[in-house]
């Protein structure tokens, strides 16, 4: 239905800046960039042509940083340079809050526009994190994401923002993706790959392709009134979602922590990808 993201929809030389900009980050910080990735409305496949390029990065230090009195702070931040938004995880972050379950990491394991990855971390946290979690902690998630996004930007509107409108759809079909296929695969961050996956009625769909149409064809503020299917179609996956939604919370799984300190303790160490 709607074309999906690929490496080719970044500019060469947009592609040159954002590598350049890596390379200047692992310099100065004295860190190893590990996995960087395009996180935002061009991975998610209904970018504006003046939206910004969203990079983000997880990155690890020496062993002599980790082992220091004063321990860098965890996250690696550049003020926004034009279109270019640059922002990194340390690896021990990235691990500690995948054990929780990350849906930003996960996201960023999985995004369609990979501008660089190096060494073998980055596989090894996808399989350990980009993997099916339970549906309890998805329909949280989703539910969550999309009750936001439409309260803020969509809810007692008459005209509303046109990429803020696809942030609750992508969610809203992400719910659909659980209520018909359930959990055996994580839903896609790809709006276009979740659709591949979903069957949608014919007048929500049709208007999703117009929606994407009108905002190619609108500056980023670009604005539009309200679009009665999609209306009903978030409502109603929202809906679901309540009455699917379990009260407890996602626990901890044991050996998943342990893979997690072999990986770390791998990577800090220089000992190579763990058995």
């Amino acid at each position: 239905m709607l074309p999906h993201a690929t490496i080719a929809d970044i500019p060469p030389d947009i592609r040159a800046q954002i590598l350049s900009r890596l390379d200047d980050i692992a310099r100065s910080e004295d860190v190893r960039i590990l996995l960087a990735v395009e996180s935002g409305s061009r991975a998610w496949g209904f970018a504006s042509a003046d939206s910004d390029y969203d990079v983000r990065f997880l990155y690890v230090r020496g062993l002599e940083d980790y082992a220091a009195l004063t321990v860098p702070r965890d996250v690696i931040e550049r003020p926004i340079d034009g279109a270019l938004d640059f922002s990194g995880w340390d690896l021990r972050k990235a691990l500690t809050l995948g054990l929780r379950w990350n849906p930003a990491l996960v996201e960023w394991l999985t995004s369609p526009i990979v501008y660089a990855e190096a060494g073998w971390e980055a596989q090894a946290l996808r399989r350990l994190f980009a993997v099916p979690e339970g549906q309890a902690a998805l329909i949280r998630h989703y539910l969550g994401l999309a009750y936001r996004q439409f309260a803020r930007h969509i809810d007692g509107r008459a005209a509303v923002n046109l990429k803020k409108y696809f942030y609750v759809v992508r969610p809203a079909v992400a719910l659909l993706w659980l209520e018909t296929r359930g959990a055996s695969e994580t839903p896609p961050m790809s709006l276009p790959a979740l659709l591949d996956g979903v069957s949608l009625p014919a007048d929500v769909a049709d208007a999703i392709v117009d929606l994407r149409a009108r905002k190619l064809a609108a500056v980023e503020a670009g604005r539009g009134p309200r679009v009665g299917a999609l209306d009903a179609f978030c409502t109603a996956r929202m809906d679901w979602a309540r009455a699917h939604l379990p009260a407890a919370g996602v626990g901890e799984d044991p050996a998943k922590r342990e893979a997690a300190e072999r990986l770390f303790h791998a990577s800090v160490f220089g000992l190579g990808a763990p058995a």
